[in-house]
């Protein structure tokens, strides 16, 4: 009798995840304006990708600037900045390379970093607790130090710390933005997008003197001229481009905002699923990873033509310059 229950409960199961699988709806453009080609391959496919960089099976990193620096062993990623590659090694391990692979130095901090950024001598860096760090890479010595609000999960969208004027913003893991003065090295403000209790990491930052930007993946916060704006949505990327706002939603939607949140113009392709797009000139291109197609969007009238790709589901994707990484191949604009 047991087995028999046994049985009907793996049969429900496998009936449940077959049709899971089978009522999936997926894209399907009505019109197509022709095929494309991927532009190039990688020398390995991607196994992990986050905003700054992506890694290769054979331990290459992909960053903006290209290929040029192998992990080590047991090595992972943390970030790319100021022209340094920031790893980490039995997790609180954080190593310094310069360009041409050489360590410039090692710090061991508290928690395992999850990224970071350098200006200067300073390094700022969030770790895996949600703790906000200063460090003088020279001294080695922690200047600051704070802990946030508990997070269960870390997206590989996670934003880096952001270094502007004498400050340093930092992007925290439960939704929200920590402003620390670098001269008093005290926390001065906390700007809060989102107080969603799980998967709330800030994965979007932009900062000049009239905007500060944020975004998780469920609530952007404008401060523009001194005003707040909300906007909410499901969203997978974002960017900024000429004072206007793009951002791409797990809908299947192409939005663009202005500065304040207000929708100016939307697409809507139904069933898409959109993880990434860039915008070079005056084209916004889209991947659409569910079907395997490009959106390609005129910013002036805000018309689509749509392209067929060759790609399979559910592989890595990564944003260059110019550029989209998918798997072991990549499209060049």
């Amino acid at each position: 009798m047991e087995s028999f229950a046994r049985f009907l409960l793996i049969f429900a199961l496998g009936v449940f995840l077959f049709w899971g699988c089978a009522s999936r709806e997926y894209f399907k453009p009505l019109e197509i304006a022709g095929k494309k080609k991927m532009s190039g391959d990688l020398p390995s496919k991607m196994i992990d990708a986050s905003k700054y960089a992506a890694t290769l099976k054979d331990g290459q990193v992909l960053t903006q600037d290209g290929l040029g620096f192998k992990l080590k062993e047991d090595e992972i990623f943390v970030g790319y900045t100021q022209g340094y590659y920031l790893t980490s090694k039995h997790c609180n391990m954080l190593l310094i390379y310069t360009k041409d692979q050489t360590l410039k130095t090692t710090l061991e901090i508290p928690s395992c970093p999850v990224s970071a950024s350098i200006n200067g001598d300073k390094l700022a860096i969030i770790g895996n607790d949600n703790t906000s760090y200063i460090y003088s890479i020279s001294s080695k010595k922690e200047h600051f130090a704070k802990k946030s609000n508990s997070a269960i999960a870390v997206s590989s969208l996670l934003q880096a710390p952001i270094f502007f004027q004498n400050y340093v913003f930092f992007p925290t893991l439960d939704g929200s933005i920590s402003i620390v003065n670098l001269q008093t090295l005290e926390a001065e403000k906390s700007l809060i997008i989102d107080s969603a209790p799980f998967f709330n990491n800030v994965i979007f930052l932009h900062i000049d003197k009239d905007l500060v930007l944020g975004a998780t993946a469920k609530r952007i916060l404008s401060i523009y001229r001194g005003n707040s704006y909300t906007y909410e949505n499901e969203i997978r990327d974002i960017q900024i481009h000429q004072n206007r706002i793009y951002i791409s939603t797990l809908d299947g939607q192409i939005q663009e905002l202005d500065l304040t949140l207000k929708t100016l113009r939307t697409l809507k392709f139904q069933f898409a699923s959109l993880p990434i797009f860039n915008i070079v000139g005056n084209k916004l291109r889209a991947l659409e990873d569910g079907s395997g197609f490009l959106i390609e969007i005129d910013l002036q009238t805000f018309t689509p033509l749509i392209y067929k790709i060759g790609i399979s589901r559910g592989k890595n994707v990564f944003l260059q310059k110019n550029r989209i990484y998918y798997n072991d191949k990549y499209l060049e604009f």
